[in-house]
């Protein structure tokens, strides 16, 4: 998750990361929160992003997989 009002780290960085991750074969996905600062809680006025938080967890921690 990256915040395009981040100002300690350009979201250019993480679109980077995920770039190079996805073609060393890296499952991954970066979820861009509009207007959000670099320090934002799971619960910004943009979106609710606790069922994303909470599928990633199921899925990469329980070995669930995401409905």
């Amino acid at each position: 998750m990256h915040g395009t009002a981040d100002e300690t780290v350009p979201l250019s960085q993480s679109e980077t990361f995920i770039r190079i991750a996805k073609e060393q074969g890296a499952r991954c996905v970066l979820e861009v929160i509009p207007e959000a600062p670099h320090s934002f809680d799971l619960q910004p006025k943009q979106r609710d992003l606790r069922p994303l938080v909470t599928a990633f967890f199921d899925q990469h921690l329980k070995g669930k997989r995401a409905q």
